[in-house]
């Protein structure tokens, strides 16, 4: 962290800026095409050579599908997934760019408060920051896409924050299914059974050994958190949902009937 002098005029200069959407990535059965929408920004906090934000984004986006309707859902949806809410109608490549904007001028306005004189003169300071977001298709498995976003945040402090998050969509629709679509005779209460029973029975050890370990059996619930393969459904936990950091991402698979 580099100290500095606040200044009324609050430049930021722009290292890198690339944009750019490549030729089809993918071809899938059932008419969905793909191409990848790949951009990556560093800006650096006015007089700091190395305090800097950094921003990448490579979001996998529906090109084609044989439904125009369908089609356009499933790039609301994968824009919505990877981005955020803000960017409907747009293109991924303009969503791609305001969702860096935002962040440019968070980071900004935040650096401006920590070198302005209402900041206590111990705390004046820039910062480092990193925004990843990596989103693809995972994998599709009966005309049902898993979706899969990995993102990366770090905001200062001992280390950032790793999440995958997925959406699970039928393409012939374009709607997004919940775990009552998949287990459609399974209660809430009977899915979070079956969950706590399978990650108990995948970690081979005793709920006694696994609350030491610090894992909380408790906050294991059905969370939406899921993807599909051919034979199970897997529900990911990230960093923190059920266990301390230094655990990971935990995932719990659950076989299909």
């Amino acid at each position: 962290m580099s100290f500095n002098h606040f200044s009324s005029s609050f430049l930021y200069v722009l290292c890198l800026v690339l944009l750019l959407s490549c030729q089809t990535k993918h071809n899938y059965d059932g008419g969905l095409q793909t191409t990848e929408v790949k951009a990556e920004r560093t800006v650096y906090a006015e007089g700091s050579t190395t305090d800097k934000l950094q921003m990448s984004a490579t979001i996998e986006y529906p090109s084609a599908h044989v439904n125009a309707d369908v089609l356009l859902k499933l790039q609301q949806l994968v824009k919505t997934a990877s981005l955020g809410n803000a960017y409907e109608g747009e293109s991924a490549q303009q969503a791609v760019a305001d969702w860096m904007d935002e962040l440019e001028a968070e980071y900004e306005a935040e650096n401006r408060y920590f070198l302005s004189s209402e900041a206590d003169e111990e705390v004046r300071a820039t910062f480092s920051a990193e925004n990843i977001v990596d989103a693809s298709v995972y994998s599709i498995c009966d005309g049902m896409m898993s979706y899969q976003v990995r993102s990366y945040v770090y905001s200062g402090g001992a280390h950032g924050l790793s999440s995958t998050n997925y959406i699970v969509i039928d393409l012939h629709n374009g709607q997004v299914l919940t775990e009552t679509d998949i287990f459609p005779d399974k209660t809430d209460d009977q899915l979070t059974e079956m969950l706590r029973e399978a990650f108990v029975a995948q970690k081979n050890m005793s709920e006694e050994e696994l609350t030491e370990r610090g894992f909380e059996l408790d906050a294991i619930f059905a969370n939406s958190n899921f993807y599909l393969n051919d034979d199970s459904v897997v529900f990911v936990f990230n960093p923190y949902d059920i266990a301390p950091y230094a655990e990971g991402e935990q995932r719990i698979a659950l076989i299909k009937e």
